[in-house]
């Protein structure tokens, strides 16, 4: 390898540790357009668009591996097996799939089978790709068991969804039961307060001597009565009723 090769792919290296996947991508393509045969640029810029599918849906397992297989056919400047590092970073890349899903990242697509399909893809790239390695199985196990813990994850956070669809339903129907009971009581107390203020008619008529017209004080003071019980009762079913909430 030439030192100038050499210096173009360390600097583009370095891009790709300081995340700037980017700027590495465009490192990497401009020493393939003078280097067209480099493993080492090609793989270099398969394992950076590997981290640009993450904020980039354009990109496709299809083309990555259109890199690494480009890797395998190129010149190798480093003693590089290209299968080994595809396997590798390729199980890197599903790990990093799988945190994600568990992160709430929101740079990533929130579509947990979007992940999914991600890793198939990404598993059925390498075995197409490595005919045969000596951590092929491991691979194969590394991924089931990731692919496992996601759809245990997707299902607990449906179930998640369910019950939190049914606390707001619950708290929807416990606050119209809520205002139900306010109005109803509210309407009692008014009814209660008209009642009080009638038995002033009959004490007015008791005063002016009319002695039968005043015997329907005891009527209205126990319709009164009875509404503002009412008002009570209902009162206290809805501060119940929020203290049960809290």
């Amino acid at each position: 390898m030439n030192d100038n090769l050499f210096s173009e792919l360390e600097s583009a290296h370095l891009e790709f540790l300081d995340k700037h996947y980017t700027a590495a991508e465009s490192k990497y393509i401009s020493i393939l357009q003078e280097y067209p045969n480099s493993s080492t640029a090609w793989c270099g810029l398969g394992l950076v668009k590997y981290r640009l599918l993450l904020f980039n849906s354009d990109l496709t397992i299809d083309q990555i591996f259109d890199c690494f297989k480009r890797a395998k056919e190129g010149n190798r400047e480093t003693p590089i097996d290209v299968d080994d590092f595809v396997l590798r970073k390729s199980l890197e890349m599903i790990h990093i799939l799988h945190a994600y899903y568990f992160s709430d990242n929101e740079k990533i697509d929130s579509n947990e089978q979007y992940i999914l399909v991600l890793i198939e893809q990404i598993k059925t790239h390498v075995l197409l790709f490595i005919q045969s390695h000596s951590e092929l199985n491991n691979f194969k196990d590394s991924v089931a068991n990731y692919e496992t813990e996601i759809k245990n994850g997707i299902t607990q956070k449906q179930s998640k969804i369910t019950n939190s669809n049914s606390n707001i339903r619950k708290q929807l129907l416990r606050q119209a039961r809520y205002d139900k009971l306010i109005r109803k009581a509210k309407n009692w107390k008014q009814f209660s307060y008209f009642c009080f203020l009638l038995c002033l008619v009959p004490v007015i008529a008791l005063i002016s001597g009319e002695y039968l017209a005043s015997l329907s004080v005891i009527f209205w003071i126990a319709i009164g009565v009875y509404s503002w019980n009412r008002y009570k009762k209902l009162s206290d079913e809805a501060d119940e009723l929020q203290y049960n909430k809290a």
